[in-house]
This record gives C-alpha cells, sequence and structure tokens, in this order.
C-alpha cells in the first residue's frame, strides 16, 4: 500500500470527549485475479494511535509504501514503513 494523501479530521462523539485525528489515504494494487488496476481506501488514525507508534508524524508517511496490521477488531494496530 501506498500513502497518498492525509485530511485533519477531528469529531466529538456522544460522550463528549473530543477525538482528534487523520483520515489517511492508501492505494494498493488489484490482484490479477479480481481485476485490473488500483484500489482506493481511507483509514482513520487518531493522534492518541500515532503517538502509541512512536509518534509518527502522518505527513512522514505521505508517498511512502507501508504495510498496514489490524486488530481483531479492523482498526488499524501498527503501521510498517517498508521503503
Amino acid at each position: 500500500m501506498k500513502i497518498i494523501g492525509y485530511r485533519k479530521a477531528d469529531f466529538t462523539p456522544k460522550n463528549g470527549e473530543e477525538v482528534k485525528g487523520f483520515n489517511v489515504y492508501v492505494i494498493d494494487d488489484i490482484f490479477p485475479e479480481h481485476g485490473q488496476g488500483n484500489s482506493a481506501e481511507r483509514i482513520y488514525l487518531t493522534e492518541k494511535k500515532l503517538a502509541g507508534m512512536g509518534n509518527i508524524d502522518v505527513s512522514s508517511l505521505l508517498g511512502h509504501e507501508v504495510k498496514i496490521y489490524y486488530t481483531r477488531y479492523g482498526k488499524v494496530d501498527t503501521i510498517e514503513v517498508l521503503d
């Protein structure tokens, strides 16, 4: 996957505690047995999650190939920069 963009996206859920983070946009190749070209996805990373990964600055990920690991609940667990 390659990170192609990000956008600041803060929100306040019903409990009233503001959540600060980013929508991060990634592209990945579509396997030939499923089609052609690239697929695009959006993932959400909170500032708290980024801090837990070693204070990653989301802008430093832009343009890099990454491997994204998810929890069993489908939330981003860690990001490994490949290049």
